[in-house]
């Protein structure tokens, strides 16, 4: 006789904080990929720039230029000086070098936020603060500027939100429980390695002295899952025994699984960047690996 499936659980809120924080890190790689455009187009002389950039380096670049006498000859007319008064090469490339290291800064805040390092967010965060409070205070005036001031308020607002959001997935646990409903899932009709009772058999205790690498752990119908690597084998522990194993040298992508009291337990690699468990085809944890 067939039974009723177990709901789906909630989702996730690891996982949805780790999702959300991942997206507020691009706007530091927006930060990177307009200024860049922008000091460009300053070079190149077209007449065009986006509304939005880091105020330092390209404040570095416009002095670089300057210095360089690479701007045209009615600016420095504006200016009321001739090129030859203020032509200065080497500071012309200590500027353009300063304009670099700022920009290549952000690019590893982000390669850092990236990868769940909230160093690189709360870099990224004051250092983009410091570069607001430098526009307010070097432009004369801010009346030309003021949309411009509004996006990097608006740009803070969101880096620190990307902290607060960090925090909340370290302080989240791991694990997510689901509960069971009265009547089990219909039991898969091939279950290799069964007892009499449908469960899989039990490869050994888990021993709990060895150190092992925890890979993705959850709770679900009352049993603790938990999938993990001992030097070279990668295990899938339900309630402390070992139900199935994985050994090699190199990981490559996987699937191991149990059957234990009426439930099928899952535990994979991607081969890439996750691992993930399951219980009853539902996702229950995921783990971004880095290697």
């Amino acid at each position: 006789m067939k039974k009723k499936q177990a709901a789906a659980p909630s989702e996730n809120p690891r996982l949805a904080a780790e999702a959300n924080y991942k997206k507020l890190t691009n706007n530091i790689l927006l930060i990177v990929f307009l200024t860049a455009v922008n000091i460009v187009f300053l070079a190149v002389d077209n007449g065009s720039n986006y509304l939005f950039s880091a105020f330092i380096p390209y404040l570095c670049a416009q002095y670089a230029l300057l210095f360089g006498g690479l701007l045209p000859p009615e600016t420095y007319a504006e200016l009321g000086f001739e090129i030859s008064d203020v032509l200065d090469k080497p500071t012309m490339y200590v500027l353009f070098a300063v304009a670099a290291v700022c920009v290549l800064m952000y690019v590893v805040a982000y390669l850092f936020a990236r990868k769940m390092k909230v160093g690189g967010m709360i870099f990224a965060l004051v250092f983009f603060v410091l570069d607001t409070v430098a526009m307010v205070l070097l432009l004369d005036s801010m009346e030309d500027s003021i949309l411009d001031l509004i996006i990097h308020i608006v740009v803070i607002i969101m880096l620190a939100d990307g902290v607060y959001l960090y925090y909340k997935w370290k302080k989240t646990p791991e694990t997510a429980v689901i509960q069971a409903d009265e009547d089990f899932p219909e039991e898969d009709t091939q279950v290799p390695q069964t007892d009499a009772f449908g469960n899989s058999k039990v490869l050994r205790y888990a021993d709990s002295e060895e150190k092992a690498r925890i890979l993705a752990q959850a709770e679900a119908y009352g049993h603790t899952i938990v999938y993990r690597r001992i030097k070279r084998t990668n295990e899938l522990v339900v309630d402390g025994r070992v139900y199935d194993e994985y050994v090699a040298f190199a990981e490559f992508a996987h699937t191991l699984q149990a059957h234990v009291n009426g439930h099928k337990f899952v535990a994979e690699y991607d081969g890439k960047t996750a691992s993930f468990l399951y219980a009853d085809g539902k996702q229950i944890a995921k783990k971004i690996r880095l290697f």
